[in-house]
């Protein structure tokens, strides 16, 4: 027999292929992620950019407030329909003291 296979030989080649397919795998896993993350970056910057656009839209202005002379009455309770309801603005009110 003049030539005689090398066995260890065949496994080297076959784990050297083995090698570069997962070398392969984790270079396109690497660039996805690379990839992903650029485009999330420049959707967060996006999102950014128009929550700040939609703060500086619309400044804190002060309320304009009434006031009236003070009485006291029954005031009428109307209860009428379904859902829920909230204030758009609260106020807190303190009397003050007069210290004479």
């Amino acid at each position: 027999m003049l030539f005689k296979p090398d066995l260890n030989g065949a496994a080297k080649v076959a784990g050297g292929r083995v090698m570069r397919a997962a070398r392969r795998r984790v270079i396109a896993l690497t660039i996805t992620l690379l990839i992903l993350g650029g485009l999330g970056y420049i959707g967060w910057n996006v999102f950014q950019q128009k929550q700040a656009a939609r703060n500086a839209a619309r400044p804190d202005l002060s309320v304009p407030v009434l006031a009236a002379t003070p009485s006291i009455k029954d005031v009428p309770v109307y209860l009428d329909g379904v859902g829920a309801v909230r204030a758009l603005n609260t106020v807190l009110v303190r009397p003050r003291s007069t210290a004479s």
